[in-house]
């Protein structure tokens, strides 16, 4: 079980997850008592986080369902949204939207926590139970596997928000504080300093802007992953070959193994490789239809029962495996894919109840008014490395004699970073066109 976890939070791998909200003009919320915050000093001031304990109790089935179940519907709208709009090699980190509403959800009351239960999965009384052991997993690293997770919540010098909100996220989620004017160029250069650092590099400069002046709060996840084959790759096998794009051939660098047992997964319909990293349950999947789906209608016609059948088909198999090295960055505007996933009315001004959180200037309620997220992959011959960041921001495989079975991903296909034991994934993404 624990095993589970570290993989499970760990594929978020690199995750990082980030979250604003806003305040938009109106009236304050009845009977919502809230706590002004200290006008900030010269210099942006940190509350610091002791770094959470590495012994805590595992996640209990009902949390490890719910997001399962959050990490596939998310996947399908997102990957739905990204091809009705034509862009390429869309990428999604499940763990790290989720963490980011998480955190976001525990500000909410009436009608946004109605929606946030049924968004995630559990009883608003199970969330930071959830969140807090999630963020102790997160925080693990052993041979082979490094899993780094940091939250941090930076309020406007504006924005009057609770302290109860602010302890409970401090202390039971582990989240810096930080207080500083949203809108300044300063503070977003310290808040791509924090990206940065918290995953490694991979995500140097996620926001290009500053803050709009109606953002009140940002509300971010930094997840970061580093995962080594448990069955590397020989880097002298390594060699061009041409992938079939939808826009043509492409040539590009694949990885292979000849002759090798490797974990083989099919069903009606479907095929692909796992392909475990060390000392964990966290593991590569890539799959592709044989009856002539998309990638994307794959994604579309799976459900979470059926993803957990796939791993647990897995079966040792002479392979002769090829498929392209990856290095993917990729952003997607969110807002309607969590509108279609049922936050409507706390995405709208006037409904949203965001009052346990606090409120903007002059007590206007907060909503959310948008969400980002940014992602980077790469695939070689090592393993994988990924990260994350989500922003939700309001408005105001011994060779033999016999002969081997060859499976070369050289058209696009479905992969995920997912837990063996559950299923549930943590990146999921399609490869349509590899770099040249």
């Amino acid at each position: 079980m624990r095993r589970w976890i570290l993989g499970l939070l760990a594929g978020g791998l690199f995750l990082a997850g980030m979250l604003l909200l806003a305040g938009c003009g109106g009236t304050k919320p009845q009977e919502t008592e809230v706590v002004p915050v200290t006008p900030p000093p010269q210099e942006t001031e940190v509350v610091p986080v002791m770094p959470p304990p590495s012994e805590t109790e595992p996640l209990e089935k009902e949390q490890q369902s719910a997001f399962g179940a959050f990490a596939l519907r998310f996947a399908q709208e997102a990957v739905s949204q990204a091809q009705a709009e034509g862009t390429k090699n869309p990428l999604l980190s499940p763990v790290s939207a989720y963490t980011a509403m998480l955190m976001t959800a525990c500000g909410s009351d009436g009608v946004s926590r109605d929606e946030f239960e049924e968004l995630l999965g559990l009883p608003a009384e199970q969330w930071i139970k959830s969140g807090s052991a999630w963020m102790r997993f997160l925080n693990q690293t052993v041979e082979g596997l490094a899993v780094r997770s940091a939250n941090s919540v930076w309020v406007d010098e504006e924005t009057e928000v609770r302290e109860t909100y602010l302890d409970q996220v401090s202390k039971e989620l582990y989240a810096e504080v930080f207080h500083a004017q949203l809108s300044s160029q300063e503070t977003m250069d310290k808040v791509n300093a924090w990206v940065s650092e918290r995953t490694d590099g991979m995500i140097p400069a996620f926001r290009t802007e500053p803050y709009e002046e109606e953002v009140r709060l940002a509300i971010l996840n930094a997840l970061y992953l580093e995962a080594s084959w448990a069955e590397p790759f020989k880097a002298q096998l390594t060699q061009e070959e041409t992938f079939h794009a939808p826009d043509g051939d492409v040539r590009t660098l694949f990885l292979r193994d000849y002759m090798g047992n490797r974990d083989y997964v099919r069903d009606a319909g479907t095929e692909g490789i796992l392909l475990p990293y060390q000392n964990s349950s966290l593991a590569f999947l890539a799959l592709r239809a044989t009856d002539g789906r998309t990638p994307q209608e794959l994604l579309a016609d799976l459900s979470f029962e059926k993803l957990q059948a796939l791993v647990d088909s897995a079966e040792r198999t002479l392979m002769d495996f090829s498929m392209p090295k990856l290095a993917v960055e990729y952003r997607q505007d969110l807002r309607e894919v969590f509108w279609e996933l049922g936050l409507r009315r706390t995405m709208t001004f006037g409904e949203a109840d965001l009052s346990l959180m606090g409120s903007g200037r002059d007590g206007a309620p907060l909503f959310i008014g948008d969400v980002q997220q940014a992602v980077k992959l790469q695939v070689d011959e090592e393993g994988t490395k990924a990260a994350a960041v989500t922003e939700v921001a309001p408005e105001d495989g011994a060779a033999c004699m016999e002969d081997p079975l060859v499976l070369c991903l050289d058209s696009p296909y479905l992969y995920f970073v997912l837990d063996t034991e559950s299923g549930a994934p943590l990146f999921v993404g399609v490869a349509e066109q590899p770099a040249r």
